[in-house]
């Protein structure tokens, strides 16, 4: 078993931990629309290129390759510094530095330390339980900091607890695992994202269905959870969050005013113009990051990676991501995994496709590190094996 006191594992949890902290801290900041500092800039920029530089020696480092990791790296290399170069046109926008970077960065270490350090299930699941109740903590802290502002806000926070979902599932301990499970669920009916409470759903779905076909003890475990989870769930939404409970039924009663916030006119006017761009530069090469935003005339995102991406891409940026989501699919279905090791990179998938078709996951979010740390977490398994993982 690998050594966890030394220095510099233990550096890295904390820095992480940090970083996870700050992030939550300095969400509102980052949403008020005020220009960034020179200064600020260059020090964003550096620290993006460091993490490039860093991801890039990782993978090299005593590691085999992985297709997603290939696929990553071009993703990176083609956003970057071909979207925000100037003298094509683009827009530059630091974000897409600072964002992509830290996520390729976050999978590019999970795989390389799992590829070469055995790791005990016993402390894979307390690192788990850890950083769902921290995710916990900072999303309560900034709900009720907003709600005694008198402000309505829909937490994309609350995707943190979605996309570490995976993580969860594989825990060993049964009571610790349906615990999680229901703070996460709270978490995110109480965020209003009417999105995550769809992905929720499947979850949810997908794993009462896997538990179906498990020994009797986990179905024991099931039922039991079932009939703890279900009444303490509506007691709580029924006497302590019932205005919170209220707004959500509100919000989905609305899709067919609203359609999904605007959803239905920007996914059309994004089809039309990229349909109508056929056989421009734009359409093979795309606009640059954040176009939909900037040039297309919507005025915010588009809440549909797959459409932003070739508008802001083209054909060619659309292609890699593609790829991307292939490599992603061909986890599933390989096996050298456990069921239970594939059934979680399933909900990896499920996570990141259905976010990816109705919100964000890779252009302006980073939610998707806890993915990420995953998939490094599951491509390593499959290029070493380490039955110690399960």
């Amino acid at each position: 078993m690998y050594n966890f006191t030394r220095p510099i594992v233990r550096i890295f949890w904390i820095v992480i931990t940090l970083f996870v902290v700050i992030l939550f801290m300095t969400y509102e900041a980052g949403t008020t629309g005020d220009a960034i500092s020179p200064l600020a800039v260059q020090l964003r920029f550096g620290l993006a290129l460091l993490l490039i530089v860093l991801s890039l020696l990782l993978f090299r480092w005593r590691t085999p390759r992985s297709d997603t990791g290939n696929v990553l790296l071009v993703l990176l290399f083609f956003f970057l510094f071909y979207s925000n170069n100037v003298f094509l046109g683009r827009i530059f926008d630091i974000n897409i530095y600072t964002s992509m970077s830290l996520w390729i960065f976050v999978y590019m270490f999970f795989y390389s330390f799992f590829s070469i350090t055995h790791v005990d299930a016993v402390i894979r699941d307390r690192v788990v339980f850890f950083y769902v109740i921290l995710f916990l903590v900072l999303f309560l802290w900034n709900y009720y900091r907003v709600a005694l502002s008198g402000m309505s806000h829909a937490f994309i926070e609350s995707y943190f607890m979605l996309t570490i979902f995976p993580f969860v599932v594989l825990m060993r301990n049964s009571a610790k695992k349906l615990i999680l499970i229901f703070l996460i669920s709270l978490c995110v009916l109480l965020a209003a994202k009417r999105t995550g409470i769809v992905v929720l759903s499947v979850l949810l779905f997908l794993y009462f269905c896997h538990s179906l076909h498990g020994d009797f003890k986990r179905k024991m475990w099931l039922v039991l959870g079932l009939l703890v989870f279900i009444p303490c769930f509506g007691f709580m939404l029924d006497h302590f969050f019932s205005e919170e409970w209220g707004y959500v039924l509100n919000r989905f009663s609305s899709i067919s005013d609203d359609g999904g916030s605007g959803r239905d006119i920007v996914y059309a006017t994004l089809y039309k113009n990229i349909i109508g761009s056929t056989g421009t530069v734009g359409f093979f090469l795309g606009n640059g990051y954040n176009s939909v935003v900037w040039k297309s005339g919507i005025g915010f995102s588009a809440h549909n990676d797959f459409l932003e991406v070739f508008y802001d891409f083209g054909l060619v940026g659309f292609l890699i991501y593609i790829s991307f989501v292939i490599s992603l699919l061909c986890k599933i279905f390989n096996r050298k995994l456990s069921r239970e090791l594939r059934f979680s990179t399933l909900l990896s998938v499920v996570v990141f496709i259905l976010l990816s078709f109705f919100s964000h996951m890779i252009l302006s979010t980073t939610s998707i590190l806890c993915l990420c740390a995953f998939w490094g977490y599951v491509d390593a398994f499959l290029k070493c094996n380490f039955n110690s993982y399960e």
